[in-house]
């Protein structure tokens, strides 16, 4: 519990300083250049920075709740554990992260389309919303998979 909360003080600061970066250029505006292509560009790469700043958190989150569960460490202990071990392995780190949670972003990107605000009748919505369970069962199974690669122990439904 004391490892989630400081991760979520942690990610709500960032959070608050990248609103109040947002704020700051919204009204008082850098006087870079008027042409909306190089602010909008500016924009961009800020935002892939912010995003950045955001996976690495969310991969600092993930370990450390992994080693609060394996080891007798909690909080900003296994918060500075968790940053020691993706030290020199961001690049990995950040793959595997993307991999784990895309399938599972468009899973539910899916979801809301076919189900929420879809035209189809009741029954074709129904189907699809198993499907997208079923789906999001198989994803949460892989993220809960071993990091040796042992699918051998993957199941979407008991035998």
């Amino acid at each position: 519990m004391l490892t989630f909360v400081c991760i979520f003080i942690a990610c709500l600061a960032y959070l608050m300083g990248g609103l109040l970066i947002v704020i700051l250029l919204v009204f008082f505006p850098p006087h870079v250049s008027t042409d909306f292509l190089v602010v909008w560009a500016i924009g961009f790469v800020l935002w892939i920075l912010y995003a950045a700043g955001f996976v690495y958190m969310a991969d600092i989150w993930q370990l450390a709740s992994a080693v609060t569960v394996l080891e007798n460490t909690c909080g900003i202990r296994a918060m500075i554990k968790s940053k020691a071990l993706v030290k020199g392995k961001m690049g990995v780190a950040t793959i595997i992260f993307l991999m784990l949670y895309i399938p599972g972003w468009l899973i539910q990107v899916a979801f809301q389309m076919l189900v929420v605000e879809s035209p189809l009748g009741m029954v074709d919505r129904v189907a699809y919303g198993i499907i997208c369970l079923l789906l999001s069962f198989q994803v949460d199974s892989l993220r809960a998979c071993d990091s040796d690669g042992d699918l051998s122990r993957l199941q979407v439904l008991p035998p």
